[in-house]
Protein backbone atom coordinates (compact mmCIF):
# COMPACT_ATOMS: atom_id res chain seq x y z
CA UNK A 1 0.00 0.00 0.00
CA UNK A 2 2.88 2.24 1.17
CA UNK A 3 4.55 1.17 -2.65
CA UNK A 4 1.36 2.66 -4.35
CA UNK A 5 1.03 5.70 -2.51
CA UNK A 6 4.50 6.63 -3.56
CA UNK A 7 3.59 5.70 -6.65
CA UNK A 8 0.99 7.99 -7.36
CA UNK A 9 3.28 11.06 -5.69
CA UNK A 10 5.60 10.08 -8.24
CA UNK A 11 3.38 10.63 -11.11
CA UNK A 12 1.53 13.63 -9.95
CA UNK A 13 4.96 15.48 -9.38
CA UNK A 14 6.14 14.22 -12.85
CA UNK A 15 2.79 15.40 -14.44
CA UNK A 16 2.72 18.83 -12.42
CA UNK A 17 6.51 19.18 -13.70
CA UNK A 18 5.28 18.77 -17.43
CA UNK A 19 2.69 21.17 -16.99
CA UNK A 20 4.67 23.52 -15.04
CA UNK A 21 7.57 23.37 -17.78
CA UNK A 22 5.34 24.70 -20.58
CA UNK A 23 3.99 28.06 -19.10
CA UNK A 24 7.98 28.40 -17.71
CA UNK A 25 8.51 30.54 -21.56
CA UNK A 26 6.71 33.29 -22.79
CA UNK A 27 5.49 30.90 -26.33
CA UNK A 28 6.54 32.38 -29.40
CA UNK A 29 9.62 34.40 -28.41
CA UNK A 30 12.80 33.36 -27.35
CA UNK A 31 13.72 29.83 -24.96
CA UNK A 32 16.51 28.27 -23.27
CA UNK A 33 17.65 24.78 -24.62
CA UNK A 34 16.77 23.70 -21.12
CA UNK A 35 13.27 24.54 -21.72
CA UNK A 36 13.05 22.01 -25.03
CA UNK A 37 11.84 18.91 -25.88
CA UNK A 38 14.21 16.55 -27.57
CA UNK A 39 12.14 14.52 -30.06
CA UNK A 40 9.93 16.78 -30.84
CA UNK A 41 9.37 20.44 -32.49
CA UNK A 42 8.26 22.10 -29.64
CA UNK A 43 5.32 24.49 -30.41
CA UNK A 44 5.63 27.89 -30.75
CA UNK A 45 2.68 30.01 -31.37
CA UNK A 46 1.47 32.68 -29.43
CA UNK A 47 0.07 31.13 -26.71
CA UNK A 48 -2.47 33.80 -24.41
CA UNK A 49 -3.84 32.65 -21.47
CA UNK A 50 -7.56 34.51 -22.30
CA UNK A 51 -9.68 31.18 -23.83
CA UNK A 52 -10.94 33.22 -26.98
CA UNK A 53 -7.26 31.66 -28.88
CA UNK A 54 -8.29 34.55 -31.75
CA UNK A 55 -5.94 36.75 -34.04
CA UNK A 56 -6.82 39.96 -36.00
CA UNK A 57 -4.36 41.64 -38.06
CA UNK A 58 -4.10 44.59 -40.66
CA UNK A 59 -1.21 45.69 -42.80
CA UNK A 60 -0.73 49.26 -44.77
CA UNK A 61 0.34 48.99 -47.91
CA UNK A 62 2.26 51.23 -50.16
CA UNK A 63 3.41 49.25 -53.32
CA UNK A 64 4.79 50.08 -57.13
CA UNK A 65 3.15 47.68 -60.00
CA UNK A 66 4.85 47.48 -63.18
CA UNK A 67 4.59 45.17 -66.03
CA UNK A 68 6.48 44.10 -69.04
CA UNK A 69 4.84 45.13 -72.45
CA UNK A 70 3.07 48.40 -71.40
CA UNK A 71 5.35 50.41 -73.51
CA UNK A 72 3.68 53.55 -75.67
CA UNK A 73 5.97 53.53 -78.70
CA UNK A 74 9.72 54.29 -79.69
CA UNK A 75 11.06 57.34 -81.36
CA UNK A 76 12.10 57.18 -84.90
CA UNK A 77 14.79 59.55 -85.30
CA UNK A 78 15.34 61.08 -88.57
CA UNK A 79 19.37 59.78 -88.95
CA UNK A 80 17.88 56.04 -89.88
CA UNK A 81 21.73 54.84 -88.44
CA UNK A 82 20.62 55.82 -85.17
CA UNK A 83 17.72 54.26 -82.76
CA UNK A 84 15.34 56.45 -80.66
CA UNK A 85 14.78 55.88 -77.05
CA UNK A 86 11.25 54.07 -75.88
CA UNK A 87 8.52 55.61 -74.54
CA UNK A 88 7.54 53.39 -71.55
CA UNK A 89 4.62 54.23 -68.88
CA UNK A 90 5.33 56.23 -65.87
CA UNK A 91 4.70 53.25 -63.28
CA UNK A 92 3.90 55.10 -59.97
CA UNK A 93 3.55 54.34 -55.73
CA UNK A 94 -0.18 53.69 -54.81
CA UNK A 95 -1.49 52.61 -51.49
CA UNK A 96 -2.64 49.15 -50.23
CA UNK A 97 -4.32 47.19 -47.20
CA UNK A 98 -4.62 43.58 -45.99
CA UNK A 99 -7.06 42.40 -43.37
CA UNK A 100 -7.86 39.37 -41.28
CA UNK A 101 -8.64 37.09 -38.54
CA UNK A 102 -6.73 33.77 -37.36
CA UNK A 103 -7.94 31.40 -34.75
CA UNK A 104 -5.64 28.41 -32.58
CA UNK A 105 -6.54 24.75 -33.08
CA UNK A 106 -5.86 22.08 -30.08
CA UNK A 107 -5.12 19.63 -32.96
CA UNK A 108 -0.62 19.38 -32.51
CA UNK A 109 -1.32 23.08 -32.28
CA UNK A 110 -2.39 24.26 -35.53
CA UNK A 111 -3.69 27.82 -36.71
CA UNK A 112 -5.47 29.03 -39.51
CA UNK A 113 -5.92 32.59 -41.03
CA UNK A 114 -8.22 33.84 -43.53
CA UNK A 115 -6.56 37.37 -44.99
CA UNK A 116 -8.34 39.48 -47.88
CA UNK A 117 -5.74 41.66 -49.97
CA UNK A 118 -6.64 44.66 -52.08
CA UNK A 119 -4.74 46.82 -54.18
CA UNK A 120 -5.71 48.95 -56.89
CA UNK A 121 -3.35 51.40 -58.79
CA UNK A 122 -3.15 53.59 -61.92
CA UNK A 123 -0.46 55.08 -63.79
CA UNK A 124 -0.73 57.82 -66.91
CA UNK A 125 2.26 59.04 -68.62
CA UNK A 126 2.55 61.86 -71.67
CA UNK A 127 4.96 62.35 -74.43
CA UNK A 128 5.54 64.52 -77.62
CA UNK A 129 8.29 63.02 -79.95
CA UNK A 130 11.71 64.11 -79.91
CA UNK A 131 13.11 67.22 -81.86
CA UNK A 132 15.31 65.09 -83.60
CA UNK A 133 12.55 62.29 -84.40
CA UNK A 134 11.06 62.25 -86.95
CA UNK A 135 7.58 60.40 -85.70
CA UNK A 136 6.90 58.18 -82.66
CA UNK A 137 6.34 54.36 -83.48
CA UNK A 138 3.08 53.31 -82.00
CA UNK A 139 3.76 49.91 -80.17
CA UNK A 140 0.24 48.23 -80.21
CA UNK A 141 -0.40 49.09 -83.63
CA UNK A 142 0.42 50.32 -87.38
CA UNK A 143 0.80 53.95 -87.01
CA UNK A 144 2.99 56.75 -86.49
CA UNK A 145 2.40 59.74 -84.39
CA UNK A 146 3.15 63.21 -82.93
CA UNK A 147 2.25 63.04 -79.66
CA UNK A 148 1.22 60.08 -77.01
CA UNK A 149 -0.49 59.58 -73.88
CA UNK A 150 -1.73 56.72 -71.77
CA UNK A 151 -3.31 55.49 -68.55
CA UNK A 152 -3.13 51.93 -66.94
CA UNK A 153 -5.30 50.69 -64.49
CA UNK A 154 -4.56 47.52 -62.32
CA UNK A 155 -7.17 46.05 -59.70
CA UNK A 156 -5.67 43.53 -57.36
CA UNK A 157 -8.15 41.49 -54.50
CA UNK A 158 -7.26 38.28 -53.02
CA UNK A 159 -8.56 35.60 -50.37
CA UNK A 160 -5.98 33.53 -48.78
CA UNK A 161 -6.93 30.47 -46.60
CA UNK A 162 -4.18 29.37 -44.75
CA UNK A 163 -3.39 26.43 -42.58
CA UNK A 164 0.15 26.24 -40.32
CA UNK A 165 1.94 25.09 -37.63
CA UNK A 166 5.14 27.09 -35.79
CA UNK A 167 7.77 25.80 -33.88
CA UNK A 168 10.92 26.19 -32.52
CA UNK A 169 13.83 24.99 -34.96
CA UNK A 170 16.22 26.44 -31.83
CA UNK A 171 16.40 28.67 -29.09
CA UNK A 172 16.32 31.61 -31.17
CA UNK A 173 14.91 30.71 -34.56
CA UNK A 174 10.67 30.00 -35.06
CA UNK A 175 9.36 28.10 -38.66
CA UNK A 176 5.79 27.91 -39.83
CA UNK A 177 5.19 25.93 -42.82
CA UNK A 178 1.58 26.75 -44.14
CA UNK A 179 -0.44 25.73 -47.30
CA UNK A 180 -3.74 26.80 -48.18
CA UNK A 181 -5.45 28.15 -50.84
CA UNK A 182 -6.26 31.66 -52.86
CA UNK A 183 -8.75 32.94 -54.57
CA UNK A 184 -9.13 36.47 -55.98
CA UNK A 185 -9.78 38.61 -59.17
CA UNK A 186 -7.35 40.59 -61.42
CA UNK A 187 -8.37 42.98 -63.67
CA UNK A 188 -6.35 45.46 -65.89
CA UNK A 189 -7.15 48.42 -68.53
CA UNK A 190 -4.99 50.04 -70.99
CA UNK A 191 -5.96 53.48 -73.00
CA UNK A 192 -3.73 55.51 -75.47
CA UNK A 193 -4.20 58.57 -77.17
CA UNK A 194 -2.17 59.63 -80.09
CA UNK A 195 -1.95 62.38 -82.68
CA UNK A 196 -1.49 60.57 -86.08
CA UNK A 197 1.33 62.07 -88.06
CA UNK A 198 -0.31 64.67 -90.69
CA UNK A 199 -3.78 64.38 -88.72
CA UNK A 200 -5.37 67.26 -86.14
CA UNK A 201 -7.81 64.67 -84.83
CA UNK A 202 -6.56 61.92 -82.02
CA UNK A 203 -7.01 58.39 -82.07
CA UNK A 204 -7.60 56.10 -79.50
CA UNK A 205 -6.61 52.18 -78.61
CA UNK A 206 -8.57 51.12 -75.74
CA UNK A 207 -7.51 47.45 -74.20
CA UNK A 208 -8.30 45.78 -71.35
CA UNK A 209 -8.09 41.83 -69.11
CA UNK A 210 -10.58 40.30 -67.08
CA UNK A 211 -9.73 37.39 -64.66
CA UNK A 212 -10.51 35.13 -62.08
CA UNK A 213 -7.70 33.03 -59.94
CA UNK A 214 -8.19 29.75 -57.24
CA UNK A 215 -5.11 27.52 -56.81
CA UNK A 216 -3.46 26.19 -53.97
CA UNK A 217 -0.43 27.55 -51.57
CA UNK A 218 2.24 26.66 -49.72
CA UNK A 219 5.06 28.21 -48.12
CA UNK A 220 6.85 29.08 -44.59
CA UNK A 221 7.29 31.72 -41.94
CA UNK A 222 10.72 32.37 -40.46
CA UNK A 223 11.65 34.66 -37.42
CA UNK A 224 14.82 35.00 -36.16
CA UNK A 225 14.50 36.74 -32.41
CA UNK A 226 16.76 39.11 -31.64
CA UNK A 227 16.27 40.27 -27.60
CA UNK A 228 13.23 41.96 -25.79
CA UNK A 229 11.15 41.37 -28.53
CA UNK A 230 12.96 42.10 -31.84
CA UNK A 231 13.11 39.30 -34.61
CA UNK A 232 13.88 39.38 -38.36
CA UNK A 233 11.68 37.91 -40.33
CA UNK A 234 11.58 36.08 -43.66
CA UNK A 235 8.66 34.84 -45.56
CA UNK A 236 8.60 32.85 -48.59
CA UNK A 237 5.55 31.25 -50.67
CA UNK A 238 4.08 29.95 -53.75
CA UNK A 239 0.95 29.90 -55.68
CA UNK A 240 -0.46 27.81 -58.24
CA UNK A 241 -3.33 29.37 -59.99
CA UNK A 242 -5.82 28.40 -62.09
CA UNK A 243 -6.99 31.91 -63.82
CA UNK A 244 -9.38 32.06 -66.15
CA UNK A 245 -9.20 35.39 -68.49
CA UNK A 246 -13.23 35.74 -69.39
CA UNK A 247 -12.33 38.89 -71.31
CA UNK A 248 -9.19 39.63 -73.01
CA UNK A 249 -10.34 42.80 -75.33
CA UNK A 250 -8.80 45.15 -77.99
CA UNK A 251 -9.79 48.21 -80.05
CA UNK A 252 -7.99 50.44 -82.60
CA UNK A 253 -8.67 52.00 -85.21
CA UNK A 254 -10.88 50.07 -87.93
CA UNK A 255 -10.54 47.02 -85.21
CA UNK A 256 -11.83 45.25 -82.72
CA UNK A 257 -11.08 41.52 -81.13
CA UNK A 258 -11.89 39.64 -77.88
CA UNK A 259 -10.83 36.29 -76.77
CA UNK A 260 -11.08 34.48 -73.80
CA UNK A 261 -8.54 31.71 -72.43
CA UNK A 262 -7.38 29.92 -69.04
CA UNK A 263 -4.31 28.96 -68.23
CA UNK A 264 -2.23 27.64 -64.92
CA UNK A 265 -0.58 30.91 -63.74
CA UNK A 266 2.78 30.70 -60.96
CA UNK A 267 3.06 33.12 -58.55
CA UNK A 268 5.64 34.27 -55.96
CA UNK A 269 5.22 36.30 -52.49
CA UNK A 270 8.01 37.29 -50.42
CA UNK A 271 8.04 39.15 -47.23
CA UNK A 272 10.68 40.21 -45.12
CA UNK A 273 11.55 42.89 -42.61
CA UNK A 274 11.74 44.13 -39.01
CA UNK A 275 9.27 42.80 -36.34
CA UNK A 276 8.20 43.52 -32.58
CA UNK A 277 6.19 41.43 -30.41
CA UNK A 278 5.11 41.30 -26.84
CA UNK A 279 2.53 39.78 -24.36
CA UNK A 280 0.42 42.29 -22.25
CA UNK A 281 -2.34 42.30 -19.77
CA UNK A 282 -1.17 38.86 -17.51
CA UNK A 283 -0.90 37.49 -21.07
CA UNK A 284 -3.79 37.70 -21.79
CA UNK A 285 -3.12 38.81 -25.25
CA UNK A 286 -0.21 39.63 -27.43
CA UNK A 287 1.07 42.80 -30.08
CA UNK A 288 2.38 42.59 -32.39
CA UNK A 289 4.00 44.93 -35.31
CA UNK A 290 6.25 44.37 -38.49
CA UNK A 291 7.74 46.80 -40.89
CA UNK A 292 8.91 45.13 -43.78
CA UNK A 293 9.52 44.97 -47.87
CA UNK A 294 7.43 42.44 -49.89
CA UNK A 295 7.25 41.44 -53.57
CA UNK A 296 4.35 39.61 -55.46
CA UNK A 297 4.66 38.31 -58.75
CA UNK A 298 2.81 36.77 -61.50
CA UNK A 299 3.82 35.52 -64.57
CA UNK A 300 2.08 35.77 -67.55
CA UNK A 301 -0.64 38.53 -67.26
CA UNK A 302 -0.14 41.18 -70.42
CA UNK A 303 -2.68 39.18 -72.58
CA UNK A 304 -3.53 42.57 -73.88
CA UNK A 305 -0.38 43.51 -75.56
CA UNK A 306 0.08 40.03 -76.86
CA UNK A 307 -3.23 40.05 -78.64
CA UNK A 308 -2.68 43.36 -80.06
CA UNK A 309 0.81 41.97 -81.47
CA UNK A 310 -1.06 39.01 -82.39
CA UNK A 311 -3.72 41.36 -84.71
CA UNK A 312 -1.40 44.00 -85.47
CA UNK A 313 1.80 41.64 -86.59
CA UNK A 314 0.67 38.47 -87.02
CA UNK A 315 3.01 38.04 -83.97
CA UNK A 316 3.04 35.69 -81.13
CA UNK A 317 4.52 37.85 -78.07
CA UNK A 318 4.86 36.60 -74.93
CA UNK A 319 2.45 37.95 -72.46
CA UNK A 320 4.28 39.97 -70.20
CA UNK A 321 4.86 39.39 -66.42
CA UNK A 322 3.06 41.90 -63.39
CA UNK A 323 4.66 42.32 -60.16
CA UNK A 324 4.08 44.41 -57.03
CA UNK A 325 6.30 45.29 -54.42
CA UNK A 326 7.13 48.08 -52.12
CA UNK A 327 6.15 48.72 -48.05
CA UNK A 328 4.40 46.28 -45.74
CA UNK A 329 3.44 47.80 -41.98
CA UNK A 330 1.04 45.11 -40.22
CA UNK A 331 0.16 45.43 -36.70
CA UNK A 332 -1.95 42.00 -35.01
CA UNK A 333 -3.46 41.27 -31.34
CA UNK A 334 -3.59 37.85 -30.14
CA UNK A 335 -6.67 37.59 -27.25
Amino acid sequence: MLFVKRAAIIASLTIFSIFAQEDSFDQGYAVKKSQMQSGYNAPAKIKVTDPWEFKIFGSFLYWFASEKGLDLGENVPIDPAKRGPVIFSDFEWAPGCKVGIGADFDHDNWSAILRYSRFHDSASTSETKDIDANFIQISWFSDQATQVSNKWKVLYDALDLEFARSFYNGTHLIFKPLYGMKFGWLKQRFDLNYLPANSISFSHIDASIVSWFVGARAGFDSNWILNKGFRFFGNLSANLLYQSFSKVFFSAPQLNRREELSQLTPTLEFLTGLGFGSYFNHKKANFDFTLGYELQYFFDQNYMRQLADLSNHQTDSDAGNLMFQGLNSAISFDF
